[in-house]
């Protein structure tokens, strides 16, 4: 027994090979750019009357900006855009734009209609950021196969620059108002920006203003701190701060009752005391904060001065800051 024990033990064991099937990441990091040229290319769909898939939106894109990535990163694409793949009356699927965001585009667009056809009109300042990086240059270059003095372009992204400026059609830049400083966080620029360091900037901005302007900003998370934590159920406050808070908003309510009920009860008032810490900053100083509507920064203006100022960095392999300086004042 011991000696078959012993022969079966030695036996080897055979199994199938493992499939390779890796999955390839979805390529979905545009620049503002680009994301807005997206949402263009949608929109001249909806335009000329034709339904949308993600086939025909990404041979488009393919012309437009070399899009790389497959139908399925486009996908990805178009969800963080707002896009949504939803029924239609005959049963068909095709891209919808959410309401909430259409409301918004809606509304925008009135007031700054509103804004253009006053007499009174004030100014209207544009303000917007983005990001270069220090090894910023073309994927391919024209060289010989014998010189030995071809340009070394450099490898990686490298370090990174935020650029933070306000423009209108009247003054081009504001005078004074460009910061551009590094940033240890390459994952996304608007990380690399915070309320504080973009608050001190405004403020400046706002001080150098000689008359009352309407100023057009985005949804960043920098733009958009509130000017007071009203509570909800995110929060970590207890009853008795919940009580006081609607005690000094003068709302009815019933001590005794739990968070929860409590928590409504601040839920259906909220929207009557939720205004942006920025928004009030300028209101106090003469000036109207307009926002733009979720995913349209298409209508700043100050996107296609970005993409000269890339393009300009781009060639050139030089000393970032000094570059991105000089690319400015092209501009």
């Amino acid at each position: 027994m011991t000696a078959a024990a012993e022969i079966l033990n030695n036996i080897p064991v055979f199994e199938s090979p493992k499939k390779k099937n890796p999955r390839t990441k979805p390529i979905a990091n545009l620049d503002d750019f680009d994301k807005s040229v997206v949402r263009q290319t949608v929109q001249e769909f909806y335009d000329r009357g034709e339904y949308t898939t993600v086939a025909k939106i990404r041979v488009c894109l393919i012309e437009k900006i070399k899009l790389s990535g497959c139908a399925k990163s486009l996908c990805v694409i178009l969800k963080k855009l707002g896009f949504s793949y939803k029924n239609c009356n005959d049963g068909r699927k095709f891209l919808m734009k959410r309401n909430d965001i259409i409301v918004s585009r809606m509304r925008f667009s009135r007031k700054m209609h509103n804004v253009r056809n006053d007499s009174l009109s004030r100014p209207v300042i544009y303000l917007d950021e983005t990001w270069v990086n220090a090894n910023h240059s073309p994927k391919f270059i024209w060289s010989s196969s014998t010189s030995q003095g071809d340009l070394k372009v450099p490898l990686g992204k490298g370090s990174r620059l935020l650029i933070c400026h306000a423009g209108s059609a009247d003054q081009d830049f504001i005078p004074c108002t460009q910061l551009i400083f590094q940033s240890k966080i390459t994952v996304d620029y608007h990380e690399g920006m915070n309320i504080e360091v973009f608050k001190k900037w405004f403020l400046d901005l706002l001080k150098g203003l000689d008359e009352p302007c309407f100023i057009v900003v985005d949804n960043a998370s920098y733009h958009s701190a509130y000017a007071e934590n009203i509570p909800s159920i995110k929060t970590k406050k207890k009853e008795a701060d919940i009580v006081v808070w609607l005690r000094n908003k003068n709302i009815p309510h019933n001590a005794t009752k739990t968070r929860l009920e409590l928590l409504n009860i601040v839920k259906e008032h909220k929207e009557k005391y939720r205004a942006y810490e920025l928004d009030q900053i300028a209101y106090e100083m003469g000036h109207e904060m307009v926002r733009l509507p979720p995913y349209h920064c298409q209508y700043n203006p100050l996107e296609l001065i970005w993409v000269q100022v890339k393009l300009h960095t781009k060639i050139k392999l030089s000393k970032l800051k000094m570059l991105a300086n000089c690319s400015l004042k092209r501009c």
